[in-house]
């Protein structure tokens, strides 16, 4: 797919507010970081960016560091609601008109997100967030609608309808071209790296710092207290969260069992 080098790129990110607006208190993660980095890089190299977010109160369209954010879209996990998402969502990106408009993970946007483009003949790209997003079997565990056929096969249709996929790893791409038949570009996630000489240098480093969600799927935290096992001599501490508190429990149990593990 090929694009002018002032395209126009839309991305429909509904959890982006958090890097637009620093203390807005919504939920954000690596997909959100990594769209935050694209963003500002495109908009340094000249282009014209914009984001399709979350619905809010008040004023649906707001200007912010250069950015044209439109809160329009209702949440997409309702599929009771999937035919007003539906309809907000084709007014939004009609609105936009961007050249181009990208998404990434959220499977039941990625659905809605390629059923609007394809009807106004937009280009959509859609880029894969976790093996869950390509391992079918996964899905239903962050997306209950998942566990049945239908929104299986809307899915692997709405990847198949982008004009082009994009994949973090071999693993993914193989996926998705071996199961699905899809062709997809393998783009590793990309992060601003200090100067060498910013970096304390490994020998002074006191500790392994750990920092995420504590998703059992996405995230496996377990693997931290494997490896504060194996290495008993180097200190490990972990930040995080999960909302499944039977898991929670189980996690903090078995890194309680580490003495060189703090939580």
């Amino acid at each position: 797919m090929s694009l002018p080098t002032d395209a126009h790129v839309c991305f429909i990110c509904p959890y982006i507010e958090s890097y637009l607006k620093p203390g807005s208190g919504t939920h954000v993660g690596g997909a959100e970081r990594q769209q935050h980095l694209l963003a500002t890089q495109l908009q340094e190299n000249g282009n014209d960016v914009s984001f399709i977010t979350f619905e809010g109160d008040g004023d649906r369209y707001e200007r912010i560091d250069g950015f044209d954010c439109w809160r329009t879209l209702p949440p997409t996990n309702d599929v009771r609601r999937t035919p007003s998402v539906l309809v907000k969502l084709l007014r939004s990106i009609r609105r936009v008109d961007a050249d181009v408009f990208y998404v990434r993970g959220n499977p039941p946007l990625c659905i809605l997100s390629s059923y609007c483009c394809s009807l106004l003949g937009e280009r959509l790209v859609y880029v894969v967030a976790n093996d869950s997003n390509v391992e079918l079997s996964r899905l239903s565990t962050h997306h209950g609608m998942f566990e049945y056929t239908l929104p299986k096969l809307g899915y692997v249709d709405a990847m198949r309808r982008a004009d082009q996929v994009v994949a973090q790893t071999e693993h993914q791409r193989t996926i998705l071209n071996d199961v699905f038949g899809i062709d997809a570009t393998v783009i590793s996630n990309g992060y601003t790296v200090p100067d060498e000489t910013a970096l304390r240098p490994a020998q002074e480093r006191s500790y392994v710092l750990w920092v995420g969600s504590l998703d059992p799927d996405q995230k496996r935290p377990e693997r931290v207290c494997e490896l504060a096992e194996r290495l008993p001599d180097v200190p490990f501490k972990m930040v995080g969260w999960t909302t499944d508190e039977s898991y929670r429990e189980t996690l903090i149990k078995q890194m309680s069992a580490h003495s060189n593990l703090s939580f």
